[in-house]
């Protein structure tokens, strides 16, 4: 048997690097989750109005259940309060980027309310860690998280409302439907497009952070499985 050549440190080195980066993508891709595949169905349904990307988040989550419900339903159920804990705040047609008692939007316990009401097992997130949010989607449930718009830098702001109760508030604010979740980011579903985008991890968790990790979870409904493979709405009227 001939002798094994050894390589010089410098190619050694590249191959092991190289090695270490073929692996690490591949783990960091992940396979991809239930929701990834099925969420072809769900493309193509952007937000009607400027700030409802909440409601167009709940519309598309009930579509990957099996569930009717468009934009423009869940948007009336919705109630009106200046404190986005409590109901939706300001003008829906508004320009974006604004701060309460101006035109922003409704955070994760409304949404969670109305997405019971209809029919969906639904609950409000706060102060979720990334690995729960990658066991969700490997398990097929994709999950509405609050960030901000394209998942830009922003601050957090402090309000008190009418009736003395205190809440923060992110210029910017945004919903996106969460598809999928891997080691190197997420693959989500963007309202303000209604395509899917897919972010780096850092961003998408600092942008998650600023108001506490919020999110819906929604379990499936009993007489559906959990692959998504109910009907999309046709959601013409939104």
């Amino acid at each position: 048997m001939p002798p094994s050549r050894k390589l010089p440190p410098a190619r050694s080195g590249a191959v092991v690097a190289l090695v270490a980066a073929c692996l690490g993508s591949a783990c960091a891709a992940g396979p991809r989750s239930p929701a990834e595949a099925a969420a072809g169905r769900l493309e193509g349904r952007a937000q009607a109005r400027r700030l409802t990307c909440e409601s167009r988040s709940a519309a598309d989550l009930l579509a990957y259940h099996g569930l009717p419900g468009t934009e423009r339903e869940v948007f009336g159920r919705l109630p009106r309060s200046d404190n986005p804990d409590v109901g939706f705040v300001g003008d829906p047609d508004g320009p974006p980027g604004r701060l309460p008692p101006e035109g922003y939007g409704v955070h994760a316990g409304p949404i969670a309310a109305t997405l019971r009401a209809l029919g969906l097992d639904a609950r409000a997130e706060h102060d979720r860690t990334y690995a729960w949010l990658v066991e969700e989607t490997r398990a097929g449930r994709p999950v509405i998280a609050w960030v901000t718009g394209s998942c830009e830098p922003s601050t957090r702001t402090s309000f008190t409302d009418a009736r003395g109760r205190r809440f923060d508030a992110v210029r910017g604010e945004h919903s996106m439907l969460v598809l999928g979740a891997h080691g190197a980011g997420v693959t989500v579903l963007d309202p303000d497009s209604g395509r899917r985008r897919s972010f780096g991890l850092d961003e998408f968790e600092a942008a998650w952070a600023l108001l506490g990790n919020m999110a819906v979870s929604a379990r499936p409904p009993s007489n559906a499985s959990q692959d998504g493979a109910g009907p999309a709405p046709t959601d013409g009227a939104r």
